[in-house]
């Protein structure tokens, strides 16, 4: 009998202390404003400063609160092992700017000779100016435009191309995965250009199996790669676990056959420790 009412009292107390988490935030709200899509948010703890579409909670952008760029969100240390990929000295291609964290990482770590970002949504770029550091600069150029509606009219030829966009939904917009998207992002790398493609979801799911063959379809079988950001919690390991997957594609050759510890050599050293330093978070997975 008592051990039956000890047991209820450490129920009871558990349940409140969960109820009492998630009632209790470490926030700061510092504005919120609606998109076409639905509401956004930029808040902020004594750390880091995130921007946050507020309907499934997406988290865009986390950054640390410093003058400097350093982006908090695992998934983004793959968009410099792509960068390790290739020799950094020719055009660079953000479709989707978020805060615009990391495209302005690339202007600071790398010697592109262009970085263009290009963002759908104006309110979204006004948040990355003024909360995130975001701004035109010698070589950033941002452009407030549809991102296929871009590819389709530039003549340009891109070293990397990095596909980080979203709206409300887990995948990036649907049309941005259509098959002849994906051919005319392949015809705008370089030789030697890798192609990004970040996507929140099931490793079983729909989306991330349709972005997986289109993506086989158009670069070849062993030209593409899938980065799984997890930690090492066994129960993330499973196929139904939502995450972060970063599908990384080459007109160079097989990815399969790369050295990825040689290559994260070339990687600035304040984004190859935090890759290396946290065993388990970045898997490189053969898909």
């Amino acid at each position: 009998m008592c051990i039956a009412v000890l047991v209820i009292v450490l129920g009871l107390l558990l349940v409140s202390r969960v109820v009492l988490a998630r009632h209790s935030s470490p926030y700061t709200l510092v504005e919120r404003v609606v998109l076409p899509w639905g509401p956004a948010c930029v808040r902020e703890t004594s750390e880091f400063r995130e921007l946050v579409f507020e309907k499934t909670g997406l988290v865009q952008t986390r950054a640390t609160r410093t003058g400097r760029a350093h982006s908090r969100l695992l998934y983004t240390k793959v968009f410099h092992m792509a960068a390790a990929l290739g020799p950094r000295t020719g055009k660079a291609l953000f479709i989707g700017a978020g805060g615009g964290v990391v495209p302005r990482e690339f202007d600071e770590e790398y010697a592109f000779a262009c970085i263009d970002v290009v963002e759908l949504c104006p309110e979204v770029l006004s948040l990355a100016s003024r909360y995130f550091g975001l701004n035109d600069g010698a070589r950033l150029r941002l452009h407030c435009a549809d991102g296929v509606e871009f590819l389709q009219g530039s003549g340009d030829s891109f070293e990397l191309v990095v596909v980080d966009a979203f709206q409300n939904d887990d995948t990036p917009p649907r049309e941005m995965l259509a098959p002849d998207v994906l051919r005319g992002i392949r015809a705008r790398l370089t030789s030697d250009g890798t192609a990004c493609f970040n996507i929140c979801g099931r490793p079983l799911g729909a989306a991330v199996r349709e972005l997986h063959a289109g993506l086989r379809a158009v670069f070849g079988q062993r030209s593409v790669v899938r980065v799984d950001v997890m930690r090492r919690a066994p129960w993330l390991r499973f196929g139904w676990r939502r995450r972060n997957m970063v599908f990384m594609v080459t007109r160079s050759g097989e990815l399969l056959d790369r050295n990825w510890h040689e290559l994260a050599q070339r990687v600035p050293p304040a984004y190859r420790e935090s890759v290396q330093d946290a065993a388990g978070i970045l898997r490189v997975l053969p898909t």
